[in-house]
This record gives structure tokens, C-alpha cells and sequence, in this order.
């Protein structure tokens, strides 16, 4: 091989791991990105919410039970939103966690 392939092989596989590299850098994911628009859960809820048959067969608790439950321990596990996403509400981890 000449010193022109061995150099041009060098450049290509810096230039390949560079951008493997920058593919895998990614602080929030594209989907994620999505959770702010296109947020499922949110709808779920207040679809839920509009039957109370439903809500209590989904959650096992009461709409009522489950606004006690917000009401009571929302405040503790709530979480900050950072400049760079937006965090889980309340209601949401606790219909998570309850499913």
C-alpha cells in the first residue's frame, strides 16, 4: 500500500468514528422530543377520566382516590424541569406506576 491509500484509509476511518460518535451523543432522544406534542399519556388521562368504570378497571383506584393520592404525594415526586426536557408530572407516574 502507498502512503496516499494509508492516508486516505486514516482520514476516512476518523471521519467514520467522528460521526458514529456524534450519532450516539444524543441528550434527548427523538422520541422523546415527541412526548412534549404528542403526548399520549396526557390524552389517556383525561379519557380516563371521562369514564369512571374505565379509570377505576385501568387503575384500580377511584378517580377520586387517584386525585387524593396526586394531592397527597405529588409534591414528592415531582421532578424539575431542565433546560433541556421537560419532566413527568405527577399524574403521570402515578398512573404509571399504578398500572
Amino acid at each position: 500500500m502507498s502512503s496516499d491509500e494509508e492516508v486516505a484509509i486514516c482520514m476516512w476511518y476518523t471521519l467514520h468514528t467522528l460521526e458514529e460518535r456524534e450519532k450516539k451523543k444524543l441528550w434527548v432522544h427523538p422520541l422523546n422530543q415527541k412526548r412534549i406534542t404528542h403526548n399520549v399519556i396526557v390524552s389517556f388521562i383525561c379519557e380516563l377520566r371521562s369514564d369512571e368504570k374505565k379509570f377505576k378497571n385501568y387503575t384500580r383506584v377511584s378517580i377520586t382516590t387517584f386525585d387524593f393520592i396526586v394531592e397527597q404525594i405529588g409534591e414528592e415526586i415531582r421532578k424539575e424541569d431542565t433546560n433541556f426536557r421537560r419532566s413527568i408530572s405527577p399524574e403521570e407516574r402515578l398512573l404509571i406506576t399504578l398500572r
